[in-house]
């Protein structure tokens, strides 16, 4: 096995992990119990790579996902309490990568 089919394999098998996984189901996002306004979340960045992405008191949360499945989340408070939001705005690349998500807590 030469080491370009090994770098190869490997990529094949770490993009198949992160696709099966944000498939699986929408991705946790956790803001603050007492947490109200904007939220934005930016991937492809140093930070936690898998969910659930936890926001700041700022209203900040960051990722290393670099993926084109994620574009709906499962928006919790602290304390278990499902958020419902009206409107989340994606952000993408030129080839569809997701490199952020920005919505309004209520």
């Amino acid at each position: 096995m030469t080491l370009k089919h090994r770098l190869w394999t490997f990529g094949f098998v770490t993009l198949g992990m992160v696709i099966g996984a944000s498939c699986v189901a929408d991705p946790k996002v956790v803001v603050p119990d007492d947490f109200h306004g904007p939220v934005s979340i930016m991937f492809c960045m140093s930070g936690k790579g898998t969910a659930p992405f936890f926001v700041g008191e700022n209203g900040e949360a960051r990722s290393s996902v670099c993926t084109k499945t994620v574009t709906k989340f499962a928006i919790k408070r602290r304390d278990g309490e499902a958020i419902n939001i009206s409107k989340i705005d994606i952000m993408t690349t030129g080839d569809g990568i997701v490199v952020g998500a920005k919505f309004n807590v209520p």
